[in-house]
């Protein structure tokens, strides 16, 4: 099989990292997110509540689960989706809220995970462009029941194409394994003729883009604090220039 010894390395390395109990690595982010919502039951005639401003992968993976997107306003300071303009677009159909750490900058998760609580909603976290980013001293990507990373070849961890699934709950994580895997049981690598368990597709990484991303994560923390340091330094140089607004961060960002 193309899973062995080096894409469960990554996988141990990865979860450890962001200080998750468990990680699956796939194809690409894509395909991260729409495993996570087909096994935590998103599907027809579900809405999910999620930001106009992302990659459009986020808003597919919604359709292809044959639910409806559910679009919530932008804040224009953080460039993060509105908490606030959530409640008023929840209906007896919403499932998931979908939140979008665009461009590495954490979503307000206090208030997002606030709302999911009081109408129990599952969180499904997009953290494709935040890898190392932290909501009060706690990695995102392991604030909502599922946390999605892509390790595509413009981002901060490339790997060419790759992408993973961050969880502590051990069944979903199972469920997730299996439905990566065409339905195996959770640890199945090899060829087998039974025991598909469940309906599933094939989105495995494979040993060479695991090996890539073990070397790339060594230099991760450095660059991610390198540019930070150049993020802080762009920003006292252009706020003062008219007509140019820096985005801000919410006073629980530790770490974009």
């Amino acid at each position: 099989g193309s899973r062995a010894k080096v894409v469960s390395e990554f996988e141990k390395k990865y979860a450890a990292l962001m200080g998750a109990k468990r990680c699956l690595a796939t194809t690409n982010g894509t395909n991260a997110l729409l495993t996570a919502l087909h096994v935590l039951g998103v599907g027809i005639g579900d809405e999910v509540l999620v930001g106009p401003y992302t990659f459009i992968a986020t808003i597919d993976v919604i359709f292809l689960c044959g639910a409806l997107p559910i679009m919530i306003d932008t804040d224009r300071e953080t460039f993060q989706v509105n908490p606030d303009k959530m409640e008023e677009k929840i209906t007896e159909n919403t499932k998931a809220i979908l939140p979008v750490h665009i461009l590495g900058l954490p979503a307000n998760m206090d208030k997002i995970n606030a709302i999911a609580k009081k109408h129990n909603l599952l969180v499904v976290e997009d953290a494709c462009q935040a890898w190392l980013a932290e909501w009060r001293g706690k990695k995102c990507g392991t604030l909502g029941d599922l946390g999605c990373f892509s390790f595509q070849n413009s981002k901060n961890l490339p790997c060419g194409e790759g992408g993973a699934i961050l969880g502590d709950d051990d069944e979903i994580m199972d469920k997730c394994y299996s439905y990566h895997n065409f339905g195996r049981p959770y640890g199945e690598t090899m060829l087998t003729l039974s025991g598909y368990v469940r309906l599933g597709t094939k989105c495995r990484m494979a040993e060479y883009q695991a090996a890539i991303l073990l070397a790339q994560m060594k230099r991760l923390e450095k660059q991610t604090q390198t540019r930070n340091e150049n993020a802080k330094y762009l920003t006292s140089r252009i706020k003062d220039i008219p007509g140019i607004i820096p985005h801000k961060l919410y006073d629980g960002v530790t770490q974009a």
